[in-house]
């Protein structure tokens, strides 16, 4: 087997990334055996033979990496051919490092072997002068490039290397689809989870952790708040018992609320009803139940957007049931449309078919005097696979369908008169500060002090037509107002209830939760529900995250390169500061105050102390009471969390609460445009993102241009409205700003000519555009300071992987690449395509590589080639 690692003399600088010496035949290679275990590709025995020495025409040096450098010299009489091959006999003693040991040892062989023939001593003065320019050229490889001695032989290089070897697709170019290059033979070998929508490196990382989170949730010591995590965690697994009570917990709470009237019937709903019904009675029921939620009245507690040291009541758009806005809104003859009204005439079918089981039951528990636990079968059991989302599949009757359409045509109704998604980019216009009178002038017909109240009881806060809120969707409160006098309240109630029912049926029993899944795969695309345990620790996890994430942080996480991270994020800083400097674009003052913007920005990475703190945690959760049943404890921890939101409105809003801070087990980061701070959660400081021990390159195309992508985004179109202490005000120059939308339309324009044929649809270069700028200059910035680093520390010490063909350079952007692989099912892509306002993974990344000149240098893309278009846009 063939082993070699070779070294470029071609490159006339001492620096081995010099990227306009790099040609397209790489220059630092090692070729192996495919068929040969990996690890043997690594051997390097101590006295093994030289494979080969190679010089060309164009000076080129490529020497394996073998300890001897001389061959016999009897068989050097055709090494007048630099392009040949040479196979020396191995030499026995040790060759020193030096030119002059080396020519004595060579004149030692030399009188040893051939004192005798005095015939050919033309002939070896000939081979002394070519063993002298082999010495010489050997001398340069060793002084100039040091791969060899830089060799990253470690385990975890050895992991790094391997993960890339298995992405890496080599029979693509770079420079023709570089996605397809970095993730091919990942996107062969990967499926799709049956259980899930869509896999990438994000996901793949969520799954050890929450391997991890498993292992301590069914383990775990007791203390007070730790009691309740186990006490969720354990009755979510207890399917058997949440079986048993089938819809059981649901009617009860349908009941409590006066009932669900279509499907009471008719004759339970009155005149007398309609003319008593009131919202604000609605609500207060809702709030009591703890099952209230932000559709028709979409109340909230942020912060003050202003004034950020304080919180403040904020009305905004509704939610709906079915994703969105912009999927609420679409013909009734899309496919989300339509399944979403076949989960409206399930959900009712199913419900019929409970109450009529439970009369029955209960017939039989009077003739036959038994409890209903010797009866845990509450309704027919339907096999999944009935629910096909057809409508010849409903067995309602007609009147009931037609009812059920008008909810959701009310619901549509609704959706059509909130905010879109365009218009919440403007954060400004979005802010309107007024008392709840003024709220009540433009939306009289809603009773707002009342509702609000409702609220703010339970925390002993009373506010008056005085107090001041903030609403974003003015329309919406004023259409709200205008069809509350004639809009049926049996609809109403209808459409409230319907929304309650929704939120809840995932915590059924499995007849319900398979409805759900059914319903999920005809949107997404994913048809099997996903182990109880994993679904249990995704619950948990969402429901108990600052509990959660003690017990992991404690058991799982050291941030061991506390210091290395700390580095990274200084030097993308720092030139992220350049790049403001130098940003030809900006007006001085809106220049000086993104640079203030950026000195002031506050960086939290990993967790906060004091979430380590028990004592601490278990304030936090003191008003927490949960139990051994399911449902009743998801409804315990909403109207904990909801009374918590309330309770914000009587304290002060400091910058570093450790609160907002403390879900850090979630694969992310973030920047926090209300306090000017970028958060680095501890959950992606480990595995593909970053690691202190593997090469610098790695974490900086990973992590790294993660890092420049977040803190991008106080300087964005969103981010430019907050100024640096995080409160709402516009901060840029109005040429400026001119100026940065005409280069923003260039990356609008690109994202936009990106399509995928197998669902004939296009990415919206509109939608995605912030997050596109700040994927370019996220990954420009990371790749600046790695190369500045690499200058001024690493030029002598940065050690390569094993079993890989590219340099430092070229390993940075496989890095950033790997981050980008994923895979999705069409009905996700789709999903994506219409709601995410990220690009999906494939143009996400040849997008941001086709605009840098870096990249094309790099990789030797000639001009024109796919990745290296002779058009590119630049922002910063």
């Amino acid at each position: 087997m063939n082993n070699e690692i070779y070294l470029d003399l071609n490159n006339n600088s001492n620096n081995v990334l010099d990227s306009n010496r790099f040609s397209r035949n790489v220059p630092f290679s090692i070729t192996q055996d495919r068929n040969d275990r990996f690890e043997d590709s690594l051997a390097m025995k101590k006295n093994e033979e030289i494979q080969e020495i190679r010089i060309n025409n164009n000076n080129n040096c490529i020497i394996p990496l073998r300890r001897n450098i001389l061959t016999n010299l009897s068989r050097m009489n055709s090494a007048m051919n630099f392009n040949r091959k040479y196979r020396p006999e191995q030499f026995d003693r040790k060759i020193q490092h030096s030119n002059h040991s080396k020519i004595e040892q060579s004149i030692d062989l030399i009188n040893d072997h051939h004192h005798h023939h005095h015939h050919l001593l033309i002939w070896f003065i000939i081979m002394f002068g070519l063993i002298i320019i082999l010495i010489v050229l050997s001398s340069m490889c060793l002084t100039r490039n040091v791969q060899y001695k830089n060799l990253c032989l470690t385990e975890v290089c050895i992991s790094e290397a391997a993960k890339i070897i298995n992405s890496i697709d080599k029979t693509v170019d770079p420079c023709d689809d570089f996605y397809q290059f970095v993730c091919g033979q990942w996107l062969e070998k990967t499926i799709i989870p049956e259980h899930k929508p869509m896999e990438n490196k994000f996901d793949e990382l969520h799954d050890t952790l929450h391997r991890q989170i498993r292992s301590k949730s069914e383990n775990i010591s007791e203390a007070s708040f730790i009691k309740n995590l186990k006490l969720f965690y354990n009755s979510c697994m207890n399917v058997s018992e949440i079986d048993r009570r089938g819809a059981e917990p649901l009617i009860k709470i349908l009941d409590q609320l006066g009932g669900w009237p279509i499907l009471d019937g008719e004759s339970k709903w009155s005149d007398l009803k309609e003319k008593q019904w009131s919202l604000v009675e609605m609500h207060r029921k809702l709030n009591d139940l703890g099952v209230i939620e932000d559709m028709i009245i979409p109340l909230f507690i942020s912060i003050d957007e202003k004034n950020n040291s304080k919180n403040i009541v904020t009305i905004k758009e509704p939610s709906f049931g079915l994703m969105n806005r912009e999927f609420m809104t679409k013909d009734d003859d899309d496919t989300a449309i339509k399944s979403y009204f076949g989960l409206m005439l399930y959900t009712l079918q199913l419900l019929m078919e409970q109450k009529q089981q439970q009369q029955q039951q209960q017939q039989q528990q009077k003739q036959q005097k038994q409890s209903l636990q010797n009866n845990p079968q509450t309704f027919r059991r339907r096999n999944p696979m009935e629910f096909t989302f057809e409508m010849n599949d409903i067995d309602l009757e007609p009147k009931l369908i037609d009812e059920m359409r008008e909810i959701l045509n009310f619901e549509k109704m609704l959706a059509n008169n909130s905010i879109t998604k365009e218009e919440r980019s403007n954060i400004t216009r979005l802010y309107n500060e007024m008392t709840i009178e003024q709220l009540e002038r433009i939306s009289p017909n809603v009773e707002w002090l009342q509702l609000i109240n409702i609220f703010t009881e339970s925390i002993q806060l009373t506010l008056t037509n005085e107090s001041k809120i903030v609403v974003t969707d003015l329309n919406y409160v004023k259409f709200l107002s205008d069809i509350m006098p004639s809009t049926s309240k049996r609809l109403i109630t209808n459409y409230i209830v319907w929304r309650v029912i929704k939120s809840k049926i995932g915590i059924l029993d499995s007849t319900w939760r398979r409805l759900k899944q059914t319903y999920n795969s005809v949107n997404m695309g994913h048809p099997r529900i996903e182990s109880r345990w994993l679904q249990c620790v995704s619950h948990t996890y969402a429901s108990l995250g600052t509990a959660l994430s003690n017990i992991y942080i404690k058991n799982h996480f050291t941030l061991k390169g506390k210091n290395k991270i700390d580095e990274i994020v200084d030097k993308i800083r720092a030139e992220l500061n350049t790049t403001i400097n130098y940003a030809t674009w900006m007006d001085s003052r809106t220049k000086q105050s993104a640079l203030d913007k950026l000195a002031s920005m506050n960086f939290r990475i990993g967790y906060p102390d004091e979430l380590l703190d028990d004592d601490l945690i278990s304030k936090y959760y003191e008003n927490l009471t949960l139990t051994e049943n399911y449902f009743e404890n998801v409804i315990a921890l909403h109207k904990f969390f909801v009374e918590s939101s309330f309770k914000s409105l009587k304290e002060i809003n400091y910058r570093n609460d450790w609160r907002k801070y403390t879900d850090v087990i979630d694969v992310n980061a973030y920047y926090y445009h209300q306090e000017n701070s970028f958060i680095l959660n501890a959950g992606i400081l480990q595995d593909r993102f970053f690691n202190p021990d593997r090469p610098n390159y790695l974490n900086y195309g990973s992590i790294g241009e993660i890092i420049g992508h977040e803190i991008t985004h106080g300087f964005d179109s969103i981010g430019k409205q907050y100024d640096k202490t995080g409160r709402l005000r516009n901060w840029w120059d109005p040429k400026t700003d001119e100026l940065y939308q005409k280069k923003a339309s260039c990356m609008v324009d690109q994202y936009n000519q990106y399509s995928f044929d197998q669902i004939a649809m296009h990415l919206n270069g509109d939608n995605t555009k912030d997050e596109n700028i700040a994927d370019n200059i996220g990954v420009a910035l990371a790749y600046r300071a790695y190369v500045r680093a690499y200058h001024s520390f690493w030029s002598d010490t940065e050690q390569y992987l094993p079993g890989l063909s590219y340099n430092p350079r070229q390993l940075f952007w496989i890095s950033y690449g790997l981050e980008n692989c994923e895979k999705m099912t069409d009905e996700m892509l789709k999903i994506t395509l219409q709601l995410d306002t990220h690009s999906p993974g494939k143009y996400r990344l040849n997008g941001v590589v086709s605009n840098s000149r870096s990249f094309a240098s790099d990789f030797g893309c000639p001009t024109a080639s796919p990745m290296n278009p002779e058009t590119k846009c630049q922002v910063w």
